[in-house]
């Protein structure tokens, strides 16, 4: 797909999206710190303490991360290439009184406007699978201080029950976005020092199921992933047990790995 036809795309989405959000079901906590946020949870792990690091929220879509982020102490950039989404951001910035911590613009991740060597950190989740990597991959390593690191949440190519589901959440997908590969990252990872990939959510899937075929949530009008995060404390349990087994099993079978629904990546400048 040609490069503008993506972006307009993209932008037409998100901004309907945008104009349907409930500010008040938004929580940067419960995104990070809630035991359904695994992979939230595993980026907070690998980047350590950020207070007073500069981030560069890639995509940041409602902005519950650069919210918490900045809670955090960070300075954070965020952009996406919806000036909705935008406009999200700096209300939820507003309501947790973060806003001297954070500016936010429109921007597209192939042409980040943006001085080399910026930011300690670039952070997006579900972002890359909408971009074009050859040209946003040397934006993001130009971005990065020496030493910075890029990490990432991602969905996965693989899994032929996952790929069903998104054909069923067509009307929460873009026809812009597609899953990752493997391949993909590696061919990323050429413009960067290294980098180290963690894959998470198979056995977990299952509450997914639960929400289709137990509750008849339509998965085109309710997106799973933000329901599973946002009722923690009624899934916490279930979820729980299922990724300490999903863990043994990634363990014993390690091939069973990219049945997973998504994968965290970082990327070292």
């Amino acid at each position: 797909m040609e490069l503008r036809q993506r972006h307009n795309i993209e932008e037409t989405f998100h901004d309907a999206w945008a104009k349907e959000i409930n500010l008040d079901e938004i929580d940067p906590r419960r995104s990070f710190e809630a035991v359904t946020s695994a992979e939230n949870r595993l980026v907070l792990e690998w980047m350590g303490p950020i207070k007073g690091k500069k981030i560069l929220d890639l995509g940041c879509g409602l902005g519950d991360a650069a919210v918490y982020f900045a809670m955090q102490g960070a300075q954070v950039t965020a952009v996406d290439i919806s000036p909705g989404m935008i406009k999200v951001l700096k209300r939820l910035a507003a309501r947790e009184k973060v806003s001297g911590r954070i500016k936010g613009m429109r921007a597209v991740g192939e042409k980040l406007p943006f001085k080399s060597g910026s930011f300690d950190f670039v952070y997006g989740n579900g972002v890359l699978h909408h971009l074009d990597c050859s040209v946003s991959g040397p934006e993001i390593s130009r971005v990065l201080k020496k030493g910075g690191r890029g990490i990432f949440i991602e969905p996965l190519a693989y899994n032929p029950v996952i790929e069903v589901y998104r054909h069923l959440a067509s009307g929460v997908r873009t026809e812009a976005e597609a899953p990752m590969t493997y391949a993909k990252f590696r061919e990323l990872a050429k413009y960067f020092k290294a980098y180290r990939r963690q894959e998470s959510q198979l056995l977990t899937l299952g509450i997914f199921l639960w929400f289709f075929l137990v509750e008849r949530q339509n998965p085109s009008k309710v997106r799973y992933w933000k329901k599973i995060v946002n009722e923690a404390d009624t899934y916490g349990p279930a979820f729980r047990v299922l990724q300490k087994a999903e863990r043994m099993l990634m363990t014993v079978l390690p091939f069973s790995r990219p049945l997973c629904w998504n994968v965290v990546v970082e990327y070292l400048a």
